[in-house]
């Protein structure tokens, strides 16, 4: 079993702190909104494996220069794209 804990949370909430994980890596403020806006959608459509759970991932790849922020999302280095696992 689990030691996690599921908690809701709004999605505006959990779109702000999104945004703001992506902005102190450098994103632009839109940039990181419209990234944020994309992760909770696709959560609150049941799609995990494309929300909010790879938040982490990119903000460290951003971070490590892994991914880089574009003004259309985020590309990687090929081992590190958006989408790939």
């Amino acid at each position: 079993m689990s030691d996690q804990i599921a908690q809701r949370v709004q999605a505006d909430a959990l779109k702000g702190f999104c945004a703001q994980a992506f902005q102190k890596v450098r994103v632009a403020e839109e940039d990181a909104r419209l990234t944020a806006d994309i992760l909770v959608a696709a959560d609150l459509r049941g799609i995990s494996s494309h929300g909010v759970a790879h938040l982490r991932r990119y903000v460290e790849g951003l971070r490590h220069g892994n991914v880089r922020s574009t003004s259309v999302g985020a590309s990687g280095d090929g081992n590190a794209r958006h989408g790939s696992d």
